[in-house]
């Protein structure tokens, strides 16, 4: 049986991948930006596509805090308005990162006691503006990358453990924290996560699959096993930052069902997919999106759509 693709316009009587993946009890959605929603070709696929929306870069702390205690909130504000406007959800990234920080706090030279002050008043000030206009939030984003499992914080690298205490122990948001996990070394962060979840830090996961069409088959296993051991907590998690590159589009699209698959298994537990950019332009990684330059449905996106009405 073959399925129609469906085209990227506005129209009651065509589903979108919100509606499909509905039907799994998961939301469906994109990284954005405020220009996201100011294209026109953009904005139609973000209103028939998605139910949930992620800041990819406006609350990093480069663009929130460009001088030190000067705050800038225009653009997550205007994601969150028009995200809103269209009764779409909003979850914030994030409120501490290795990279993308401003200059001041990477040349700073500042002690160990005062990164710990600049965190705790940075994660605080983000926070409670954000506390009633997002469903969720990282609090904290790729901590445990390195390859014994211990922290990677970038300028706050002095802080040690205490830099993902302070995000979590400062936080004021009202919605659910989240840790956003990397995957390359998923035997060491994972126990790191799923300590947050056990000692009732975090509430959820997200996980990220910036995947390669070569190696995704190892890198899904070992998601399948964080799976199972978030469902043995009786907690839950996102697929919370999707790209694919491959080596063509039939091979992205096989990964992307696999994705799909993957999510359905468990939606118990999976709330919600994310892909990492609404179409191919202007996305992170080149051609790692549903959607071409143009804003046409791809391969990858026909596979999703059979794999969610089987």
């Amino acid at each position: 049986m073959t399925h129609r693709v469906y085209l990227p316009h506005i129209s009651n009587q065509q589903p979108g991948l919100k509606d499909l993946f509905g039907k799994h009890g998961i939301q469906f959605g994109f990284a954005v930006s405020s220009g996201s929603f100011k294209n026109q070709t953009t904005k139609q696929l973000i209103v028939q596509h998605a139910n949930i929306v992620t800041t990819e870069v406006a609350l990093k702390m480069e663009y929130t805090q460009p001088q030190r205690g000067v705050w800038d909130f225009s653009e997550g504000d205007a994601i969150v308005a028009a995200a809103h406007e269209l009764g779409i959800d909003v979850h914030g990234h994030t409120l501490s990162w290795h990279m993308q920080n401003p200059d001041w706090l990477v040349k700073g030279g500042f002690t160990r006691d005062q990164l710990a002050d600049i965190l705790r008043e940075h994660v605080r000030a983000v926070s409670y503006h954000y506390r009633y206009k997002t469903i969720s939030f990282d609090t904290a984003n790729e901590a445990y990358i390195k390859p014994d499992g211990g922290v990677f914080a970038g300028p706050w690298q002095p802080l040690g453990e205490d830099y993902v205490t302070i995000s979590f122990q400062c936080a004021l948001a009202k919605k659910p924290p989240m840790y956003n996990s990397f995957w390359p070394h998923p035997d060491m962060e994972h126990p790191k996560a799923l300590d947050l979840l056990d000692k009732e830090w975090a509430d959820g996961i997200g996980i990220q699959l910036h995947l390669w069409d070569g190696s995704y088959q190892k890198t899904l296993a070992h998601t399948e096993t964080f799976l199972k051991q978030i469902r043995a907590r009786g907690s839950w998690c996102r697929f919370s930052e999707i790209s694919v590159r491959a080596v063509n589009e039939q091979s992205r699209a096989v990964v992307y069902r696999a994705i799909t698959k993957l999510a359905i298994k468990y939606e118990d537990i999976v709330k919600g997919v994310i892909v990492w950019g609404v179409t191919d332009k202007g996305a992170w990684r080149e051609n790692s999106t549903l959607f071409d330059n143009a804003g046409k449905p791809k391969p990858a996106c026909a596979a999703v759509c059979e794999e969610l009405r089987k």
